[in-house]
């Protein structure tokens, strides 16, 4: 394999070019906006996932990431100190 500053230019060109259904991945595991943390440390635990996508009436809006999960867990053991 040849490695050259203009072949990894050409090839982010050519991936940029690409649409984004290439690289998305179904939202097959949800939280609704109204699940509890403990049910969203439970569905990334268990899925083995670091963000679900967060649904309110069959619409996405927004995801929830496992760092700010476990953040709110830190802060929250941190307080109770």
């Amino acid at each position: 394999m040849n490695f050259s500053y203009n072949n990894m230019i050409n090839g982010f060109i050519k991936r940029a070019e690409r649409p984004v259904t290439d690289m998305l991945l179904p939202a097959e595991i949800t939280v609704d906006y109204m699940d509890h943390i403990m049910k969203i440390i439970y569905m990334i635990v268990k899925n083995n996932r670091s963000l679900l996508p967060v649904i309110k009436d069959n619409i996405v809006v927004g995801v929830v990431r496992s760092v700010e999960v476990y953040r709110e867990i830190a802060q929250t053991l941190i307080k109770n100190k």
